[in-house]
């Protein structure tokens, strides 16, 4: 399940940087902390997506 996470918290980061080129070192950084085992990471690209009107379709 975690690894999951991870790749769907990548290529929503992905997703951002393609939607909005002013968050790219948001972006970066939360490819980092999306890399990690940590679910502050969902988190973070919660607050991220919030941020840059990008709702995911769960």
């Amino acid at each position: 399940m975690k690894n999951c996470e991870r790749l769907a918290n990548l290529a929503l980061a992905e997703q951002l940087h393609e939607d909005n080129k002013a968050v790219a070192p948001e972006v970066a950084t939360s490819s980092t902390i999306a890399s990690s085992s940590d679910s502050t990471g969902i988190f973070y690209l919660a607050s991220l997506i919030t941020k840059t009107s990008v709702l995911p379709k769960w």
